[in-house]
């Protein structure tokens, strides 16, 4: 069962068996707590889709100019800043 842990071992923070086993035991499913977590599966997704890898293409075409315009460097930063922050929030 421990295996099925890869998203945690590679995503960290890097947690020992012992610490979680008892959640892992003890285990109640009930279906507010599948729909939560489809809520908030969709909802990651759609920050994903919808909103990080659309700044991600604006930083990457800001980034990709043979010398952009003071104003320009600074969307591509905050683009590129957006693009972080929705793709790990």
């Amino acid at each position: 069962c421990y295996v099925a842990l890869f998203p945690q071992l590679i995503a960290g923070p890097i947690v020992r068996y012992n610490t979680i086993a008892d959640q892992l035991v003890e285990r109640d499913h009930t279906v507010q707590k599948f729909s939560s977590g489809t809520a908030l599966f969709i909802l990651g997704f759609a920050k994903k889709i919808l909103l990080a890898n659309p700044m991600g293409e604006i930083a990457d075409s800001v980034f990709a100019a043979n010398s952009p315009a003071t104003i320009d460097a600074w969307f591509g930063v905050t683009a590129y800043a957006f693009q972080i922050y929705f793709d790990f929030s």
